[in-house]
């Protein structure tokens, strides 16, 4: 998926197109809360509203499907970058691993993804600099369940 820092970034592009008011919670929400989880118990993909249909050979991630089942607080600026947060990972989905990635067989796959993280390293230290990005900390927060 797409790293930290491009999260943080595309977040920042964006947050005052949609109307963020609160943009620690709008940060929060779009680069730290969904990728609190791990794959081992399941609780990544939860987070990550992970689509998974075995019938059609399918997999996504449903931002549509956490947008409607938050509906009544997706004016809090938390769940706005949340949501944001999803969306960048099912166009990163969409647009690299389909494409890509996820064809391959599993030595190869596991080769590319390791490069991959490889170039994040590289990447984000280009978006950094391109971007003047500040090294200011998360303010502490309350954080909502999701």
């Amino acid at each position: 998926m797409a790293s930290s820092m491009i999260h943080y970034i595309v977040s920042r592009l964006i947050a005052d197109e949609i109307g963020v008011k609160d943009l620690n919670m709008f940060l929060v929400g779009a680069v730290l809360a969904p990728d609190t989880g791990n794959k081992e118990d399941g609780s990544y993909c939860k987070l990550h509203c992970l689509d998974i249909r075995n019938d059609v050979a399918l997999k996504g991630f449903n931002w549509a499907a956490f947008a409607g089942e938050h509906k009544d607080a997706m004016s809090n600026d938390y769940y706005k970058g949340y949501c944001c947060h999803i969306i960048m990972d099912a166009l990163w989905y969409h647009d690299v691993s389909d494409k890509y990635i996820r064809h391959l067989p599993a030595e190869i796959k596991n080769e590319r993804i390791r490069a991959m993280h490889s170039d994040y390293w590289r990447l984000n230290h280009l978006l950094i600099k391109e971007y003047k990005v500040p090294r200011n900390q998360v303010s502490v927060v309350d954080i909502p369940d999701a």
